[in-house]
């Protein structure tokens, strides 16, 4: 199983990752800078979404299985949109003065994610979570 980048306020996960980090700035209300114009493509899978992808894999017949599978959220976001998502969240539901935003354009731009439809069909799943639910898991977890 190829996981996609999990995040989600859960006790024992680690603090790391795009958005754990920009989450923790938004709710010390530091300034955010974001390279190559924020035009990076990120895909965030929430934690409790791979722990119920994983339990529908051990609940099928491991004679279907196929040799590797992708288990993300298929719902890619840019990363300048992620972090409005992440700073407006914060600032409204907290009521936390607002990171300030910086843009730079320099850098290359990386996009990941992945194509999970196969996960999907084979074991009948879908995620459940949004990535705003994952925002509000993180905020929740760290506040």
């Amino acid at each position: 199983i190829r996981l996609g980048t999990m995040t989600g306020g859960a006790k024992g996960l680690l603090n790391i990752g795009v958005s754990v980090n920009l989450v923790l700035k938004a709710i010390k209300s530091d300034k955010i800078v974001i390279d190559c114009g924020g035009k990076q493509i990120v895909e965030i899978l929430d934690i409790r979404d791979a722990v119920d992808g994983i339990i529908a894999i051990i609940n099928a017949s491991s004679q279907n299985w196929k040799p590797v599978y992708n288990l993300g959220s298929s719902s890619p976001i840019k990363l300048l949109d992620l972090t409005n998502l992440i700073v407006d969240f914060v600032s409204e539901k907290k009521g936390l003065t607002k990171s300030k935003i910086e843009i730079n354009d320099e850098g290359n731009a990386v996009n990941f994610g992945m194509n999970c439809q196969e996960f999907y069909k084979n074991f009948n799943w879908i995620p459940k979570y949004s990535v705003k639910d994952s925002i509000s898991s993180l905020v929740e977890h760290y506040v």
